[in-house]
């Protein structure tokens, strides 16, 4: 097995009420106010006390001009963490006492491992608990600092230990080993949220987009197996035009357009195109009645560019080989793309014609973009900025200034955002930074967002 010690912190990000974020601010401060609302913490570390809570320094008119460390945490805070008698994960309280011992914040393993839907088992020769959901396996045991994940053992820092007939792990194994959103807010209350996700090949919420469409096929109408991802070739088949019909001589599904004619067989791993035999990837298959062949074949096959993003999307597009519409924008080059935004798998229409490009950078539409993610959107008609507000997250983006304010910190944008068409954009390379989104650009040029959890 492999070993691997995870180093994390404790990050205390505080909200803050009345800061005029686009204030110019004063060169030396005359008063200071600590501001202790909204505590989030995520990505516990092993020694919480060793860090300190982050306070914000004002001058007389209430801009924010420096930020300065308190010697300690908040002890009360503290106590109200190891007060809880339940955590909540994913909306749903479950029963189980929180314990601070020492530098740790300890949960109960089986209130928080049943609640994310694993099914545990005691191994008492071991003296350790194994929590199984699909094919994710993840072991605690029992006074060692050793946790299993596949392969893997980390190291939290802190073992793992019995109290009550309970067993207790660290509040890291949550966000580093089951790979579970931690928060704990200002009374020390602490949520759970399952994340599912979206970085491994199998776990993508897949979309698919020929042409610049959506074609809106269920996310598990996409499958992989152990080297391809595998998509439904007759919705792309249509969507592309063709014709499609299955021969009930041959048992293969023909696809034909003007003079262009395929044919694809269950179980075949050679394709016709134009009576030429073409290698596919993998066997074309048949699940749940409809045909499916790899993504990576598409390009030989239909003659299309395909590509897959980060966030999941399936970008396919013919460029002046397939249709041959001499009109047609080529695809090939940074500022000659048929943009399409996708987020959080579904796309935004007609908004996406207006993505434009500079020497650097995409700019995208971020008052949409924004409405997309949940946010609500406002002007503030005195500051000029534009507020994005989503529970207790808010945001200020002004044209013309290269920061934006995210929860009253200032982030660096690559490039300052503009109006245009009485709408503001900023660089897609930005939106992670400023939103905490994911995305990704295929070579069809389509753009995927992604916030989901």
């Amino acid at each position: 097995m492999k070993k691997t010690t995870i180093a994390t912190t404790v990050a205390l990000a505080l909200g803050l009420m009345g800061a005029q974020a686009y204030a110019a601010p004063a060169i030396q401060p005359v008063d200071t106010k600590a501001v202790t609302t909204n505590m989030e913490v995520k990505d516990l570390g092993t020694n919480f006390y060793d860090k300190y809570v982050k306070q914000f320094v004002y001058n007389e008119k209430g801009d924010i001009v420096g930020i300065k460390l308190s010697a300690s945490l908040d002890t009360t805070w503290v106590h109200n963490v190891g007060a809880q008698e339940s955590v909540t994960i994913n909306g749903k309280k479950a029963s189980g006492q929180v314990m601070v011992d020492g530098n740790h914040i300890l949960v109960p393993f089986r209130a928080v491992t049943e609640g994310l839907g694993y099914k545990l088992t005691w191994n008492q020769a071991e003296k350790s608990s194994t929590a199984v959901k699909g094919d994710k396996m993840v072991t605690a045991m029992l006074n060692k600092d050793e946790y299993r994940q596949a392969e893997d053992i980390l190291h939290l820092g802190k073992a793992a230990l019995l109290k009550e007939q309970t067993l207790y792990v660290p509040l890291q194994f949550v966000s580093n080993v089951l790979h579970a959103g931690v928060t704990i807010d200002a009374n020390g209350l602490i949520e759970i949220e399952r994340q599912d996700p979206q970085d491994s090949f199998d776990g993508m919420h897949w979309v698919i987009v020929v042409n610049g469409e959506g074609l809106g096929v269920d996310k598990k109408d996409v499958y992989t197996t152990e080297h391809n991802v595998m998509v439904p070739v007759e919705e792309i088949g249509k969507a592309l035009g063709y014709k499609v019909e299955k021969n009930e001589k041959t048992g293969a599904y023909e696809f034909s357009r003007a003079a262009k004619w395929i044919a694809l067989k269950e179980g075949d791993t050679k394709a016709s195109v134009g009576k030429m035999l073409v290698e596919l990837k993998e066997a074309a298959a048949v699940k749940n009645g409809k045909l499916y062949m790899p993504v990576d074949s598409l390009g030989d096959v239909f003659g299309v560019k395909f590509g897959i993003d980060p966030t999941g999307v399936i970008g396919i597009s013919e460029g002046t080989e397939g249709k041959e519409d001499p009109n047609q924008t080529p695809q090939d080059s940074f500022g000659g793309m048929h943009w399409v935004l996708v987020v959080n798998g579904e796309g935004l229409g007609e908004i996406s014609k207006e993505v434009f490009t500079t020497e650097h950078n995409v700019m995208v539409p971020i008052e949409e973009i924004g409405k997309a993610l949940g946010y609500k959107v406002e002007k503030n008609d005195k500051t000029g900025a534009y507020e994005f507000m989503r529970g207790a997250r808010w945001i200020a983006l002004k044209e013309g200034d290269k920061r934006a304010s995210v929860a009253k910190m200032f982030v660096e944008l690559k490039e300052a955002p503009v109006v245009k068409n009485g709408k503001l954009f900023i660089p897609l390379d930005s939106m992670q930074d400023v939103f905490g989104a994911k995305f990704g650009v295929d070579p069809t040029g389509v753009v995927g967002i992604s916030d989901q959890k």
